[in-house]
């Protein structure tokens, strides 16, 4: 790629946010979901290690993360081409902010299956999101923005990847574990906001 065709490209994605307000408030909430995620993460791993040394116990979340995306994940894909997509990704932001606030309840060691609970829910319910918003692009932008929106959107995933655990390790640490929770569920009701305010009906086209 020569330096003529990146300033091109980087031109395009900012032309983009620009341009389009429904693309904007879809990433910007995308982004602050992300950095949601992140800190959920560091926050579960903070709470399995205030109630158990078991290494087990560690293991547990990624499995109950795994499995409903391995056992359910083409499912998926096959709802979001039947289903209003702009409804299934706010019943799901809403949905995933429950699941997250639920997890406040955990007080003690033998409270932990609700986390590995609550993970296998939050794992469960993206598995339709994600295709459902990967569906509703082509919605909200032109045939021609779809490579830069599809860049922006997984760009805002590793700007989460960068700061969402260094964020989530300092809010953890000031306020504990329960802040970073109610901060993923925010983060998640936000999304759903802006999800709600994108003029695309998200209906699926009849052929």
């Amino acid at each position: 790629m020569t330096r003529k065709d990146g300033n091109a490209e980087r031109n395009a994605t900012l032309k983009l946010l620009a341009q389009n307000p429904d693309f904007l408030r879809l990433w910007l909430g995308q982004l602050l979901s992300q950095i949601g995620d992140r800190a959920f993460l560091i926050a579960t791993l903070q709470l399995v290690n205030q109630m158990s040394d078991s290494v087990t116990a560690l293991l547990i979340p990624a499995l109950a993360f795994a499995l409903p995306q391995v056992l359910f994940g083409l499912v998926g894909g096959v709802m979001a081409d039947r289903w209003n997509r702009k409804h299934t990704m706010i019943i799901s932001e809403v949905t995933r902010g429950l699941i997250v606030l639920s997890l406040l309840t955990i007080q003690y060691h033998r409270q932990l299956w609700i986390l590995y609970l609550g993970v296998a829910a939050l794992a469960f319910v993206g598995v339709f999101f994600y295709p459902a918003r990967n569906a509703l692009l082509p919605n909200i932008v032109s045939v021609g923005d779809l490579w830069s929106a599809n860049t922006l959107i997984q760009g805002s995933a590793m700007i989460a990847m960068v700061f969402g655990p260094a964020l989530a390790g300092i809010a953890v640490g000031l306020w504990g574990v329960g802040f970073a929770f109610i901060f993923d569920a925010v983060t998640f009701f936000l999304s759903a906001t802006a999800i709600a305010s994108l003029q695309s009906s998200g209906q699926v086209a009849l052929v």
